[in-house]
């Protein structure tokens, strides 16, 4: 059988010379990966080896150990990038042979550990599941869980300081964000938080349209045409305080640009699908350059360019290919020396590391030059929800 989400193609977006310095740096930067020893062979695809192992096959490079895929029977860990779902992927988008035994049963018990736990987010929580549920499984199981991911995020909604919303809970938060907010906040965000929600609602179960609109309006409730980009919310705190957030695939107005345009889309409310491409284009343009600082997806120029990309693929729209380019361009200038680092946030100050993994370093910043240059299975981007 199938699976229900078939993996798309796309076409390069590079003139011939970029494009072989591209495919050159991605080269560099996989290999290196791949030689880093502290990648743990069953680690995840945000820092561990399932990650790097799919920038090493998009690029026909060896692998330097293999690549242990966990049984897919029983409970599986709930996180799509840190837990044994991102490694199941890995191995499937590698071998059409892959087992998919189990599965099924694992992705509905792992709904219902990140449910009880309140994480409903894309890295950690309910819509990872529901993005591997869709990629590994046949269609009517794949809608099965969707459902279940549904029903979840239905349930998860809860009345706080911010008025009805999906909030992120003390215990799911990191200790630094701890040590600012102990008593939890709203994430806006297309990784931990609301944009998310609605973006897979919106690629998943466009019939959920009641969840699309709250989702959409928990958004546009802190943030409207006339807010500053530079000043988009990332984080409502339990105060009621809005905090901006960097210019970003995670987070920020990029991410609520992103969903609310998709928003838009199926709600066929052509209002507010232009707003979100307007306030995308107003903060993922040229102009924000100096706003990013990193190389990596999550957080850096690889995300914008892999979410202009994806928008070309999506419409063939010039004024997008244009900000492809453009990104990539950035990217290329934050790569230096076959190095990608991301900044930490801490609770006493930023901490810059070196980072290898798909969600941040090396391999993400590799599939990105890469799928622009040679275009080509663009299935891992389903990872990003694009």
């Amino acid at each position: 059988m199938p699976v229900a989400c078939a993996q798309p193609r796309w076409q390069p977006v590079l003139a011939r010379t970029d494009a072989r310095m591209c495919r050159h740096v991605a080269t560099v930067l996989a290999c290196r990966a791949t030689e880093v020893s502290e990648l743990h062979p069953g680690g995840g695809l945000a820092q561990g080896f399932a990650g790097v192992s799919l920038a090493a096959r998009a690029l026909n490079l060896p692998l330097t150990q293999r690549l242990e895929a966990p049984s897919a029977g029983g409970a599986l860990a709930c996180s799509l990038f840190r837990g044994t779902l991102g490694t199941l992927i890995a191995e499937a988008l590698s071998s059409a042979e892959a087992s998919r035994a189990g599965l099924e049963v694992g992705c509905l018990q792992a709904v219902a550990l990140a449910e009880h736990d309140c994480r409903w987010d894309l890295i950690d929580g309910v819509l990872g599941v529901g993005v591997a549920a869709n990629m590994l499984l046949e269609t009517a199981a794949a809608a099965r869980v969707t459902r279940e991911c549904v029903r979840a995020l239905r349930a998860g909604r809860r009345e706080g300081p911010s008025g009805s919303a999906w909030y992120r809970e003390p215990h799911v938060t990191s200790a630094w964000q701890r040590s600012l907010w102990p008593a939890g906040f709203l994430d806006l965000g297309l990784a931990h938080g609301t944009a998310g929600i609605v973006v897979w609602l919106c690629r998943y179960a466009q019939e959920a349209e009641d969840l699309i609109r709250a989702g959409t309006q928990d958004i546009l409730r802190f943030g409207g045409p006339a807010t500053e980009w530079r000043e988009w919310p990332g984080i409502v705190t339990a105060d009621g305080r809005s905090r901006g957030a960097r210019i970003a695939w995670c987070y920020g107005a990029v991410s609520a640009g992103f969903a609310i345009s998709r928003a838009g889309q199926v709600l066929r409310d052509g209002t507010l699908e232009a707003l979100g491409l307007q306030l995308l284009r107003r903060a993922a343009c040229r102009e924000s350059f100096p706003d990013v600082d990193e190389a990596g997806i999550c957080h850096g120029a690889a995300g914008l360019a892999l979410m202009w990309n994806a928008l070309f693929q999506e419409t063939q729209r010039h004024d997008y290919l244009e900000l492809a380019r453009v990104w990539i361009t950035r990217t290329l200038e934050l790569t230096r020396d076959d190095n990608v680092q991301s900044a930490v946030r801490l609770a006493n100050g930023v901490q810059w590391r070196e980072e290898n993994g798909l969600l941040l370093g090396r391999a993400g910043v590799a599939l990105t030059l890469a799928i622009a240059a040679s275009g080509g299975n663009a299935g891992w981007t389903r990872l990003f929800l694009l």
